[in-house]
Parts: C-alpha cells; structure tokens; sequence
C-alpha cells in the first residue's frame, strides 16, 4: 500500500533521493528557455515590453492606496525579464528593497541568485515581483487590506508578463 492512495495525483511518486541539478551538458539545447538574449528580434520586443512595464509601475505608484505607501520610503515594483517564462514573486520588500527600490537586493536576494545558479538560471532570465509593493515597518507580514490594496498591481503585472511558471517565496 502506497502513502499516494488519497493523493489527488496517484500516479506521482514521492522522491526520496536528493535532488541536484543536472549538468548543462546533459540539457539538450532545444530544453533552452526562450530565444537567444543576443537576437536583435529578442532586444527589441524585450525593450517594447520593459517599456510597457515601467509605465505600469508608474500608474500604479499613483494610484495604489496601499496605507504602506505612508510609512515606506519609495515603491518596490517588479524586475527582471519582462518576457520571462518563470515569475517569482515574494511577500513584501524589506530594508534594503525599500532604501534600494528593487526586490530581493537584500540577503534574501543573495540567497535567490545562489538558488538560480544552482538549477543554471540567472536573475537576468526571470522577472521577481512581491504580493505587497511597499514595506511593512519592522517586516511583519503583510496584513490582508495591505495585499488586497496591491492586488491589482500584481494581477497586472502577470498579465503583462504572461509567464508559464509562477513560484511563490517565502
């Protein structure tokens, strides 16, 4: 008898080596994330939609009522690709996020450029984002109001992206 007999995915089995990643050699290249970054098509649609990005952080620093905005220092949109297949996306900034303006630059942001190459993925290949734009003073978590007045922020920001994979940290 299996310990999967209620699992809604029977056929799954639970892994009990330790996972590491494969060499680069062994992933074919057509495994490969997305065209080449050096391609001039893929240069110039990445501008367009950075482009698109940057006036949709700027709208939504104006009209997010999100309380955290009075006690922050600046907003924290997202970064990265902005044609990114994997989004990441964390709870809220903290110190560093807030002084610096961009997520995860602080320790949890080494901690997240250690783990990508580890599974040979770079910041440059991903877009990160948070649930909350604006720092909690002190880093509690977020309350629901403060997530619910972001909501929006982020749910526009994906649908921009439009990205395969969303990995939520924390």
């Amino acid at each position: 008898s299996s310990n999967n007999e209620n699992s809604i995915f029977p056929f799954v089995q639970p892994m009990e080596a330790e996972c590491f990643p494969a060499p680069s050699s062994l992933i074919p290249p057509y495994l490969s994330f997305g065209p080449s970054l050096e391609s001039p098509w893929y240069t110039q649609g990445i501008e367009r939609f950075r482009q698109d990005l940057e006036k949709l952080h700027k709208k939504w620093i104006e009209e997010c009522r999100c309380e955290l905005k009075k006690t922050a220092i600046q907003a924290v949109p997202g970064g990265g690709n902005p044609n990114a297949e994997i989004v990441f996306i964390g709870e809220a900034p903290g110190k560093k996020e807030d002084e610096l303006g961009h997520p995860f630059v602080g320790a949890a942001g080494k901690f997240l450029d250690e783990m990508l190459e580890l599974i040979n993925l770079k910041r440059e290949e991903v877009y990160i984002t948070n649930i909350v734009k604006y720092r909690p003073p002190k880093n509690p978590d977020p309350l629901p109001e403060e997530k619910s007045a972001c909501r929006a922020w982020l749910q526009a920001e994906l649908k921009k992206i439009k990205p395969l994979l969303i990995i939520f940290l924390g």
